[in-house]
Parts: structure tokens; sequence; C-alpha cells
């Protein structure tokens, strides 16, 4: 313990209250003595760590390197210096709370949605330590701080390892660091010195630890286990399926999980993108876009259309016949032609008729053909057959339309957020989010009949701004 008190003077920086405590020192927060509004955290560390000369020269290499982590959601080191034999360091105090409270606040597990939001944050920081070879070494929700926005940063690189890039370590082979309920079985095993996919197991435990509100490891009673029965299910069991703790936890969302906190490490994820994608393209199943139904119901070109062979054939129509210049028009002088036509037939029938008649009545065998010749001598419409003497005129058919787009709503949400957070986004960890909400709307609209190709250009854009 630091015999340190509020208002105690470190540098230029003074002490206003204690945030916390850990394994390697205290947390404060304080001001710049100058300038009182300039609100940071400052981390002292323990004088067994700091008097230790090994510790010190590894710890200002690992400080330099960590300085190096701009423009990624971290907590940066702003200063490193020695006072009064205490090793300090200085960062911006980020107003927020621990993961571990959000945790406790769902004890039954955290919303996807959610999940996907703090984990974006985290996994583009440890992309971003991991390409310039420092890994972390220490994962767990107290190193994960939550900000009043909602945003996601990866705080205390205490014990992170630097790697060089011929490959070797600041920190050997045979030194078991870190925290039990979240170390990986290489960093257990100590045999040699872990990459960044130990970071990769350590966050698996913290996202088991988000769906389901529960550690991966505990006893069916307490719930607590002892550190050394801890390591050893780490190293030799396999953890119990997410869904048996919580059985809302979505299918692929356990799939992930499990898949991070595989025992060797090449059986998990390789990278922190490779991670990342795989998480947040994961849709809620109560998404609200019934995929199949929708390719069912919208053509992929053009409006609905009955299919050729289901259309009955029609006869052209024919255009009217154009009327003769001057006197009657054609149809009512073709009319009156075949009404008198008519008339001058039924009075020579009448009267040869009655001339050869015989005088007794006519037999039924007669009487079909008389009503035959009454219909002859009715008037008939007179009908134009097509074609005759004019030419065919096919069905007019509206010219063709151009497909409407259909939005795909899931993917409309994604990006809407998405393009707020590109265009008010005041962080690199706001544009990270906007990056992963774009990627989701990607993602949703993956299936659709035809696919927004603003979708792309928005991940595309927020993906610069990340720094990817």
């Amino acid at each position: 313990m630091l015999n340190l008190t509020q208002n105690s003077r470190l540098g230029t920086f003074i002490l206003d209250s204690l945030l916390g405590r850990g394994g390697m020192g205290e947390v404060w927060r304080g001001h710049v003595e100058l300038v009182p509004q300039k609100q940071v955290a400052i981390k002292i560390i323990l004088p067994r760590y700091a008097s230790d000369p090994d510790f010190r020269a590894r710890f200002q290499r690992e400080a330099v390197a960590m300085a190096s982590l701009s423009n990624v959601p971290v907590v940066p080191l702003e200063n490193f210096f020695e006072e009064n034999g205490h090793l300090v360091l200085v960062m911006p105090y980020i107003e927020g709370e621990t993961l571990d409270r959000v945790i406790e606040r769902n004890p039954s597990g955290m919303p996807l949605e959610e999940i996907q939001h703090v984990s974006t944050g985290v996994l583009s920081a440890l992309e971003a330590a991991h390409q310039r070879g420092i890994i972390h070494r220490d994962i767990k929700p107290q190193n994960i701080l939550i900000g009043r926005n909602g945003s996601a940063y990866l705080m205390d690189f205490g014990i992170a390892k630097v790697v060089d890039p011929d490959g070797s370590g600041h920190t050997s082979a045979g030194m078991c660091i870190g925290t039990a309920e979240y170390m990986s079985p290489e960093q257990i095993n100590a045999t040699e010195a872990p990459d960044g996919r130990s970071d990769i197991y350590g966050f698996g435990c913290v996202l088991y630890q988000m769906a389901t509100g529960e550690l991966p490891f505990r006893t069916a009673t307490t719930g607590h286990i002892g550190q050394l029965e801890l390591l050893r299910l780490h190293l030799m069991a396999p953890p119990n399926a997410p869904s048996q703790r919580n059985p809302a936890v979505h299918p692929g969302l356990e799939a992930v999980i499990l898949r991070a906190m595989e025992k060797h490490p090449q059986n998990r994820f390789s990278t922190c993108l490779e991670f990342r994608t795989s998480l947040i393209g994961l849709q809620p199943a109560d998404s609200g876009y019934p995929r199949t139904i929708v390719q069912g119901a919208i053509p992929k070109s053009g409006p609905a259309t009955m299919p050729p062979q289901a259309i009955p054939a029609q006869r052209p129509v024919p255009a009217p016949l154009p009327p003769p210049p001057g006197g009657l028009p054609f149809a009512k002088f073709v009319g009156l032609a075949a009404m008198l036509l008519a008339l001058a037939g039924g009075a020579w029938w009448v009267v040869h008729d009655r001339e050869d008649a015989p005088a007794e009545p006519t037999s039924k065998k007669e009487e079909p053909e008389k009503k035959e010749k009454k219909e002859e001598g009715k008037p008939r419409p007179v009908v134009v057959p097509a074609g005759a003497g004019l030419p065919a005129q096919q069905p007019q058919q509206a010219p063709p339309q151009p497909p409407r787009p259909t939005l795909n709503p899931v993917a409309e949400e994604h990006y809407k957020k998405a393009r707020h957070l590109e265009e008010n986004g005041a962080s690199i960890s706001d544009f990270c989010s906007g990056q992963a909400l774009a990627e989701k709307a990607v993602a949703a609209d993956r299936d659709s009949p035809r696919p927004n190709p603003k979708y792309q250009e928005l991940a595309a854009r927020l993906a610069k701004s990340c720094g990817g």
C-alpha cells in the first residue's frame, strides 16, 4: 500500500481522489497543477516492483511502446516518470465505468448488440497493439472502460509484453503473469512466450462473462474455486456451453466464444480482426427481416408479372375505319345497304311463299328449313375480318420500368447509426463503433435481392477513420 493522500503532489500533478487499487499499484484521479480543469488518471506502481531493476527497465520499454498506440480505442499513456522511488503513469481521465460494473447489472447476460458494441472497441485496440508487437496479457472486465457515450476503451497495459521484430520478447518464458480467471493455457504453462492469441483467449473469457453473467469456470455450489483448481481447469477442462448458463445466448455468439477459448492457440481465431469480423456479423434472431420470405416475394428485377404461358392469347383489335370524305360515314352506309337488301329479300320471300305454299299444313320436318330461311332474312351485323386491307396492330406494351431498390430495414437501421457516428464522432472509438455498425449493415444486406453499395462504401470510409 502506498502512503499517498489527497492533495499529494507527484511531479506537476495533484492527487484528488483514489479510484482503485490493483495488484501492481494504485490509480488516482488528479489534475495538472497549473491547469486544474485538465483531469488525469494517475497510476503509481507498488515499491516492490519499482525497486526491481529488471522490472523498471522492462516497464520503461513497454511504456514507450504504449505511447505509440495513438488513434485507437485505448486509454493512452500521456506521461511516464519516476519520483521518490515511485514509477508513475499518467493517462487522460475518462468519465465512465469499468465493464465489470456493467456485467453486474446484467446477471443473466448482456444484449447481443451491446456485446458487439463493446467488443468492437476492445478488439480494435488489441488489433492495433498486436500489429505493433504489444501483447496485453491481462484482458479482464476491470481493464475495459465504458465511457459515458457507450464507447469501450482498453486500458492498463501494465504487464504488456513487447515483441521485437525478430520475434523475441522482453518477458521471458517461465514467468506466469496475468489474472487467473482469464489466463490462457500457454500463459499458465509459461513454457514459451505467448503471442496475440493469448489476448484472444482472455477476451473469449470476458465475452463468456458478458453473454452469461458468469465466469467460464466455477463450482456448482458456491461459484468460486481456488486459484490452483482454476488454473487446472483453464489448462485441461473445456468450458460449459454458454447456452447452458443462459439459454437465450445467440448460437452464433456461442460458437465465437468457444472458438476463442480453444486450448490450443492454433485452433482459435488467428487475429483480432478475424475475431471481430465473426462477432459483428451476427444478427439477432428476432431481427425482423425474414430473408427467405423476402427473396421469394420480391422479384430480382422489375414488377411482378404473370408468366407468359399463363396469359391467354388475344386477337389484335383493329383500328376503327376512317370516315370517307363527305357523305354518310362508311359504317352507316354499309349498314343501310344491308338493311335494304334484307327488306327486298324478305318481300320476295313473302310473295313467292304465298303463291307456292300448299293448302295443307306443313310437316314438322319442314319447320327447321323455314326457320333457317327466316333467319336468312334477318339483318346481320357487319364484321370486318382482322387484317382485311388493314395492317394488324400489336397490343401496346408499357416501356419496362427499372426495378425499384428494396431496402433492408435491419441494414438501414445500422446504416443510420453508423452515419450518425461518422458525422458526429468525437473519438477514434466512435469511428470504430461506426465501422462495426456499417459492417453489420453490409452483413445484413448481403442476402438482399439487390445489395445496396452504400453500406460497403460507408464501412470503407469509417475503416480509414478507425485507423484500419
